[in-house]
């Protein structure tokens, strides 16, 4: 299920993370997550894990659900050039059937991090549009 996609990025500026939205689909029974930035699309990659820890203190993080994504954008940030934070570093938990929660994991020298807590196994399916990159889970 590993995946990652490369975007030959010229930074500065870097690619800043300004939101992270969650909405469902229920024709489809997706529920999807989309990544706002600023600038072009940095390289990314998603992949499942057991556990999330914080990057760069690599301390456990207890985010809902029984199993995790962890989607690490490269030669990003998610915070602006004063230092500022662009996400909140609280878990959020929107209540959907497959997008149980997430987190800002990481914010650490051109790397962001951001994991999604699931209920078990899912579906998931990846796509872009112009300074957006959006993620659908199913259960």
């Amino acid at each position: 299920m590993p995946l990652a996609v490369t975007h030959s990025v010229a930074v500065p500026p870097v690619p800043v993370l300004t939101a992270v939205r969650t909405a469902q689909d229920p024709q489809c029974g997706y529920d999807r997550l989309v990544l706002d930035l600023s600038g072009s699309l940095p390289s990314y990659s998603i992949r499942s894990a057991t556990q999330v820890t914080a990057d760069a203190s690599g301390r456990p993080i207890a985010l809902p659900g029984q199993n995790f994504l962890l989607i690490t954008l490269h030669e990003a940030q998610a915070h602006s050039d004063a230092g500022t934070p662009t996400i909140s570093s609280q878990i959020q938990q929107p209540g959907y059937p497959a997008l149980r929660s997430w987190v800002l994991a990481g914010d650490n020298e051109g790397v962001v991090t951001i994991a999604v807590g699931l209920p078990g196994q899912v579906s998931i399916r990846t796509g872009e549009l112009p300074g957006h990159l959006y993620i659908d889970m199913k259960e």
